[in-house]
């Protein structure tokens, strides 16, 4: 046989050897998460074990003797590792489904669910541990016969984590992600608070929607050269700081978050979520002077809209409605597509009873966020100040439907759904604007549709004018209140 044949059957037959080697040796080391990695990688592993086996068949159908006997245990032993893999994640998902409750939560109470990183035997025992870690940090604040704690299967992303949660009726949710390099970082989910009975004041609003999100921390940080145990130091007391904030306990659910605050070496963006989560947590407990210096500590680590709508709302608090416009309006600066801070900026604009530029907010952030339900219910408000009664009912009956564990906000718009047509309110005087000057569109001016995700520094980029010339051709009080499907006129040395 040539040199040059027997190198690459050499070469072939090592392929072939190695790929079950790594392959069993993965599943050892990493047992079956290693079949939880993302589906690009875990496509490339397989590949990669196919390409194995196929390189020891080329070299068992060129050879005989002693090298086609390699070659073909070189194949058995690539399907007997895919074989060995497959039966050990069957065990795996067969005990971890034995172990798991399906059946929706108990209701009245607060559900945390834990899903487990994996099927394997470690990841099962985590959770476990995990689920008895939560139950001890609620019964220490005499919150546990309030809340039903339980494991459920693996969540692959934050869109199955939320509808798992919807799913079973629960409210929290602890969840992990792997890197390529198997990293775990944990996140807590909140669907938001689920108080008995909530105010449709926009200010109470706003808050509610601010209980709303996900807090992410890698499973080790360094703490002055140490490793900090992120579950217990980090996870579970936010993860009861958010169970206290659903049941309406906020000067507890602060006390929770200040916990995980103090963990030194937490890192930035964790740090931020903190602060704001604690910051709404104040803010519920009726201390906007403590809730601003939260804020002000998150634009301290770095801009940050959640900080900026969290100054918002404390300015809403205190009635300052110009300086809660311009807090939301450093949101939108940090985040243009924040439905949040059009929703603050609607609610000041309501405030002042300037009622048809908060349409125009309200509108913007449903359409930036149409599976949102506080939106809809701010919208319902304002259509109810100018007494748009079918208008008002459809926004809360929309608002009904996208509502789900929040229950409080379900029964206050359901009820307010049926009220406002049994008693109609009275339009209520709404601000008179200035008398100014429109410019009128001529016919050889063309017009511009803003479309879903722009702004007006996009939209002047694209038309190669500026902002500036933009706001005064079109007569614009506030560049940032553009909404989906407006009309702008061109400025007449511009091209389109």
């Amino acid at each position: 046989m040539p040199a040059k044949n027997r190198i690459l059957d050499v070469l072939l037959l090592v392929t072939a050897l190695v790929g079950p080697l790594l392959h069993l040796l993965g599943m050892v080391v990493r047992g079956t998460s290693l079949l939880n990695a993302d589906y690009a990688r875990l496509v490339m592993t397989y590949v990669a074990l196919s390409l194995s086996a196929a390189a020891g068949m080329w070299v068992a159908l060129r050879n005989k003797g002693l090298w086609r006997l390699v070659a073909t245990i070189a194949v058995l032993a690539n399907l007997a590792s895919i074989g060995y893999a497959a039966q050990r994640w069957t065990r795996d998902m067969q005990r971890s489904l034995a172990e798991v409750d399906l059946s929706p939560m108990e209701v009245g109470k607060v559900g945390v669910l834990v899903a487990a990183g994996g099927y394997a035997e470690t990841d099962l025992a985590e959770a476990r541990d995990l689920v008895a870690s939560v139950v001890e940090a609620l019964r220490r604040v005499d919150l546990d016969t309030a809340v039903s704690v339980r494991r459920i299967t693996p969540a692959s992303d934050a869109d199955q984590a939320e509808r798992q949660c919807r799913q079973l009726g629960a409210h929290v949710i602890i969840w992990q992600t792997r890197n390529a390099e198997g990293v775990a970082t944990y996140h807590v989910t909140s669907l938001g608070a689920i108080q008995t009975a909530v105010d449709l004041e926009p200010l109470d609003l706003m808050l509610l929607m601010s209980t709303q999100g996900t807090f992410s921390v890698s499973r080790t940080f360094t703490e002055v050269g140490k490793e900090v145990p992120v579950l217990s130091r980090a996870v579970v007391p936010v993860a009861a700081g958010m169970v206290a904030q659903a049941i309406g306990q906020p000067v507890l659910a602060a006390a929770q978050f200040q916990v995980a605050q103090q963990v030194k070496g937490l890192p930035a963006a964790a740090l931020s979520s903190v602060h704001n989560y604690r910051g709404t947590a104040l803010l519920m407990a009726k201390r906007p002077d403590l809730a601003i210096a939260e804020y002000e500590a998150v634009q301290q680590l770095g801009p940050d809209a959640a900080g900026w709508i969290g100054q918002g709302n404390a300015k809403l608090a205190l009635r300052e409605w110009r300086a809660a416009t311009r807090a939301y309006q450093e949101a939108l600066k940090v985040d243009a597509y924040n439905a949040a801070a059009y929703c603050g900026i609607g609610a000041t604009h309501a405030a002042e009873r300037n009622i048809e530029k908060a349409l125009v907010a309200y509108n913007q952030a449903v359409a930036l966020q149409p599976k949102w339900a506080v939106p809809y219910a701010l919208l319902g408000r304002a259509y109810e100040l100018i007494a748009d009664i079918p208008a008002a009912k459809q926004a809360y009956e929309t608002c009904a439907g996208l509502a789900g564990a929040q229950t409080g906000l379900l029964a206050a718009v359901s009820t307010r759904a049926v009220s406002v047509v049994q008693n109609p309110p009275t339009p209520v005087p709404t601000a008179t604007p200035l008398p100014t000057s429109t410019p009128a569109p001529t016919p050889v001016l063309p017009m511009y549709t803003v479309k879903k995700g722009d702004t007006m520094e996009s939209i002047a980029d694209e038309l190669g004018t500026t902002i500036e010339r933009l706001v005064e051709v079109n007569n614009i009080d506030d560049p940032s209140l553009i909404s989906i499907g407006q009309k702008l006129v061109i400025p007449e040395e511009e091209g389109f």
